[in-house]
């Protein structure tokens, strides 16, 4: 048995640093009725603890658990004959019911009418759904999210994974110095189940040193919500120079984030020291259009980590629910312009075999060659990709 399920969390009080979702989670099957809301979202980083926290509730108050993967609802069918006679019937042997729909965010990769047939089960159900998701903030999801309870899983400190492997170190008598187990603590990135797989390498191996490979292929890929929270609440270093190196979200994209969030975050001075760091981002972002001076890039990346970082007068302590830019207009424009640009990369990337984030980082340094006719018939690009290329940088 995988540490993962012999340590899987058995009630609230296994749980630590999800207090906000444990009390939504109550407060939403407390007050369920014909009239609220009947679906509640846990969405948070992989490895958080959202199926668990489904499954702590439903012991706490002693319901039956249906648990359904989306990968198992390919269509609007599926969905029918599976999700709805569960939400219309009551439990047999519990007195209570919950239906847990795990990464429904999978649904709507392949959706054929999925997410249509589920919001209407959600509509007429009897019994509370809880779903879960990595990220539900795709616009495809906002009729689900109007349904629903929305609550953050956020992700753990490396300090509290530290104490938690702690513990299983202790229990499992591994051999595993501090100092080893710190780094590993460091490495999840808030992915407990990451922690508790390095864990199980060290059982099957019996050494430290069987950790190597894989902490080094870990991916350090960050959601926007992490790299938001590191921004506004950690100290300031210089390691938050590098900060969006780990997303795919282009400097436009974060820089509408940062604008929606400074207000939730800093107050009076720091407010307006914040925008004027947003203001000079924007700047030169402006004279690398007119200009094409792309190594402008670097300071545009500048003002907006460590400038809004270094606005606070004191690191930032408990939660903020951040909220998605509300200038969903020009959000939608960066994202169809962010569709064309990454069909481009990718092909880009296949054929010289390099990875999407190097490439999409120079972007703006190889873009001139994708100009050339020569090189647009040898990557295959579509029309709509060789008017991309041609536009980039026109003002």
């Amino acid at each position: 048995m995988t540490f993962v399920e012999k340590y899987r969390v058995k009630s609230f009080s296994d749980v630590k640093g999800q207090d906000f979702a444990i009390e939504k989670l109550r407060f939403f099957f407390k007050s369920f009725s014909g009239d609220g809301k009947k679906a509640l979202i846990l969405y948070g980083p992989a490895g958080t603890g959202k199926t668990s926290l489904a499954h702590a509730l439903s012991k706490e108050v002693n319901a039956e658990i249906m648990e359904i993967n989306s990968s198992d609802l390919r269509n609007a069918d599926q969905i029918d004959k599976v999700v709805r006679p569960a939400s219309e019937q009551r439990s047999l042997f519990n007195t209570n019911k919950v239906i847990l729909v795990d990464e429904v965010d999978g649904i709507a990769t392949r959706d054929r009418g999925g997410l249509s047939a589920l919001l209407d089960i959600i509509k007429t159900s009897s019994v509370p759904i809880i779903m879960t998701a990595n990220d539900i903030w795709d616009k495809k999801f906002a009729q689900l999210r109007q349904v629903s309870e929305v609550v953050p899983v956020k992700q753990l400190n490396y300090k509290t994974i530290f104490y938690l492997l702690k513990d299983i170190v202790i229990k499992e008598k591994l051999n595993v110095d501090d100092e080893s187990l710190l780094r590993v603590a460091i490495k999840c990135n808030g992915d407990v189940r990451a922690g508790l797989n390095d864990l199980d390498v060290i059982k099957e191996e019996g050494e430290v040193k069987a950790l190597s490979l894989n902490l080094l292929n870990r991916d350090e890929k960050k959601d926007i919500f992490t790299i938001l929270k590191e921004v506004f609440k950690n100290r300031f270093s210089n390691d938050i120079i590098r900060i969006f190196d780990k997303t795919d979200m282009s400097l436009d994209e974060i820089l509408l984030w940062l604008e929606e969030n400074i207000p939730y975050e800093y107050k009076d001075e720091e407010l307006w020291r914040a925008f004027d760091a947003l203001s000079k981002a924007d700047v030169f972002k402006g004279r690398i259009i007119r200009r094409q001076y792309w190594r402008f890039l670097v300071y545009q990346n500048f003002f907006l980590s460590a400038g809004v970082s270094a606005a606070k007068l004191k690191p930032k302590f408990g939660f903020t629910s951040y909220k998605k830019p509300s200038r969903i207009l020009k959000t939608w424009i960066i994202n169809q312009k962010n569709a064309k640009r990454k069909s481009v990369v990718l092909k880009y990337c296949a054929f010289n075999h390099i990875s999407y984030r190097k490439a999409n980082r120079d972007f703006s340094m190889i873009v001139n060659v994708f100009k050339l006719p020569e090189v647009q018939k040898e990557l295959k690009f579509s029309p709509e990709e060789i008017k991309y290329v041609s536009s980039f940088g026109s003002s």
